[in-house]
């Protein structure tokens, strides 16, 4: 076992040798962080007015027609499509309105006295340990945490309906708290989803995790 203040590899082999298990030991702090997550956008006003990566008021979001240019109907649309090679994974039911579960969702984040930003970190840190085969065991917080990646498919990808042109792969993350066993499953996409527009998904969702669950899993 190999070993320095932030991380152990375990490795195996007599002649040659490879990992064969990896965990941080401790919390990263924010300049490892940053270097981690240098691909988040930074906060930007869109001409509807709906402030992209921050919080919005109940009001601009309940009055909203569009965002980047694409209107709420072409936005939903995209989100009811499946993604490929994923299952048959929808990010909005057939009768579901975006406005209606955006609003709703960002009530419960101000009530929690939280931002989507604080709440998507754990996620997008968990996309960054896959974009950059890191340690599938890391602290948060003080907990420890491990990370599934599952079957990685070699076709398709998972793309955001708000007409930004993010993708990520097909991936939906299993994470388990290693003192408890709770476990929560969500894409990678949803990282990206819940930082830039406070969305978690329709309700009907299979695997819709809500802002005040991921909340507790990871920040309380």
């Amino acid at each position: 076992i190999m070993e320095n203040s932030l991380m152990e590899m375990a490795i195996h082999g007599k002649y040659s040798f490879r990992a064969v298990g990896t965990r941080f030991l401790k919390d990263l702090d924010q300049i490892q962080l940053s270097k981690l997550l240098n691909e988040i956008p930074k906060p930007y006003k869109d001409d509807s007015g709906f402030l992209v990566g921050a919080m919005n008021t109940n009001k601009v979001i309940k009055e909203l027609s569009s965002i980047n240019g694409k209107t709420i109907e072409e936005i939903e649309v995209l989100a009811r499509e499946v993604q490929k090679c994923s299952d048959g994974t929808t990010f909005l039911g057939d009768d579901e309105s975006i406005i209606d579960i955006m609003f709703t969702d960002n009530k419960a984040v101000k009530k929690q006295k939280t931002t989507h930003a604080s709440i998507a970190l754990p996620l997008q840190y968990i996309h960054a340990i896959y974009k950059n085969n890191l340690p599938k065991e890391f602290i948060w917080k003080g907990k420890s945490f491990s990370i599934n990646f599952g079957m990685i498919p070699m076709c398709g990808s998972l793309d955001s309906p708000f007409g930004d042109k993010f993708r990520t792969s097909v991936v939906f993350p299993k994470v388990t708290n290693l003192e408890t066993g709770e476990e929560i499953e969500i894409s990678l996409l949803h990282a990206h989803l819940i930082q830039q527009y406070g969305f978690y998904g329709g309700n009907l969702e299979s695997r819709k995790v809500t802002p005040n669950k991921l909340n507790d899993f990871f920040n309380n």
